[in-house]
């Protein structure tokens, strides 16, 4: 058996194969979606995380450094930005507590109509 998985250090992947003993047999499948689909069954184990490691980047790179910081939307974008970041940052801890998730999906819910638009 090969244990030498290196799929889950690919700076793109965001699932949670990594956290599981790569003796394990189903690293076989993980790797083989991850190569054709672009991700594996671990995405939705957690998806608020796998949502979280997704989001979170675009969120931080959609801010235009040419726009007045005094703008109400990105107000409240930054607001979204700071939820997230500990969520982003600490994904396999227990800062994971429903609050934390509540709050920051519930910021993000009332900007993201206005983002694309």
């Amino acid at each position: 058996m090969n244990l030498e998985y290196t799929y889950f250090k690919h700076p793109a992947y965001k699932g949670l194969a990594h956290t599981i003993d790569v003796t394990d047999k189903r690293h076989i499948k993980w790797e083989e979606q991850f190569r054709t689909l672009g991700y594996d069954d671990t995405y939705f184990w957690n998806l608020d995380i796998t949502i979280t490691q997704f989001i979170y980047p675009l969120l931080v790179n959609f801010k235009d450094p040419d726009i007045d910081d005094d703008n109400e939307l990105y107000k409240e974008l930054d607001k979204v930005i700071k939820l997230f970041k500990p969520l982003y940052d600490n994904p396999d801890e227990s800062i994971w507590e429903q609050q934390n998730q509540i709050d920051a999906y519930q910021a993000l819910s009332e900007i993201i109509p206005r983002l694309w638009t």
